[in-house]
């Protein structure tokens, strides 16, 4: 089983949720899929624990996806952590990360605690759950990520239009979610996706139930109305605070 407890699903911008993020968790092992710049406090909410987090995701380094990870480091060292975290970056912009982390430790030279941050890819596995990444159609290098555990299976875009390699890996998953900047693909906005698209993924890939997220700010009835619209009943909109299990 995979636990999936949405985090935040806004936008870059967005004045009222939490940035896009999920927690994934998977026989105690917790993942962090982005980290942008409200992330930590939803965080927090969950549990002031030191050791909560085993390992960040970044799909990628837009402010909106990583801002967060000096706060979050900060308060691992500040409750006391001994763990290693592992982090996961873009291999040629692992420098960005480090940098966010010497930021993070200032003004000692180093973290309190020891991390390892890895470039992702080739990667195979993360904690208990293999996993398998392809690049996305964005403005910055973004790499999607699809987890495996048993029989069952979460992919994650992180930003950016679809490719053929992006495709190929969420083919066949139990449960995905893909962001979705506007909605509709007569209003594109440009290095994202949108509602007609991502709808468009749920039968040509073979997908079992498709999450938006990432939607433009305060768009909500936009999205809902197309839903309501569609009648598909596995096409959902995301929302912060929910956690969906995959069996």
């Amino acid at each position: 089983m995979i636990e999936i407890d949405i985090l935040g699903c806004g936008e870059a911008f967005d004045p009222d949720r939490a940035n896009a993020a999920v927690l994934v968790t998977v026989e105690g092992f917790r993942l962090l899929i982005d980290c942008g710049m409200g992330v930590p406090q939803a965080v927090w909410q969950r549990s002031d624990a030191a050791d909560f987090i085993d390992a960040v995701y970044f799909t990628h380094l837009h402010v909106d996806h990583c801002g967060g990870l000096p706060a979050l480091i900060d308060h691992m060292g500040a409750r006391g952590r001994t763990k290693t975290l592992v982090i996961y970056g873009p291999d040629a912009e692992l420098a960005r990360v480090n940098a966010a982390v010497a930021f993070a430790a200032w003004p000692n030279p180093n973290p309190a605690f020891p991390i390892d941050i890895l470039p992702k890819t080739p990667l195979t596995r993360i904690g208990p759950m293999q996993a398998r990444v392809a690049q996305t159609e964005h403005a910055a290098t973004n790499h999607a990520l699809r987890l495996e555990f048993g029989a069952v299976s979460f992919f994650y875009s992180g930003d950016g239009r679809p490719t053929d390699a992006s495709r190929a890996l969420m083919t066949g998953a139990t449960l995905a979610f893909h962001e979705a900047q506007s909605p509709s693909r007569f209003a594109p906005v440009e290095g994202h996706c949108d509602f007609d698209t991502v709808a468009a993924l749920l039968d040509a890939q073979q997908i079992g139930t498709l999450w938006l997220y990432h939607t433009a700010a305060r768009s909500d009835a936009a999205f809902l109305g197309r839903l309501k619209t569609m009648g598909e009943p596995r096409l959902h909109y995301a929302v912060a605070g929910l956690k969906l299990l995959i069996r």
